[in-house]
């Protein structure tokens, strides 16, 4: 009874991943919905940048938006 009831679980979980997947964002990219155009003209590629801030005495981290020019 009790490998049937870890079974039931473990088919439960994979069910629920598959739901949760289209939500999900894949290494923070972005298709312009909460952080502006997904890319600004003239830009070939834009990313999301983290990186540490010490300027209020408590260190932090602050994601920026980055984008690269196309040349």
């Amino acid at each position: 009874m009790k490998k049937v009831v870890i079974a039931v679980l473990g088919v439960a979980a994979v069910l629920v991943g598959f739901a949760a997947l289209p939500f999900l964002t894949v290494a923070d990219a972005t298709t312009g919905t909460l952080y502006g155009p997904a890319r600004p003209q003239g830009y070939q590629t834009c990313f999301m940048e983290r990186r540490a801030v010490f300027t209020d005495g408590t260190p932090r981290m602050v994601r920026e938006r980055r984008c690269v020019f196309a040349e």
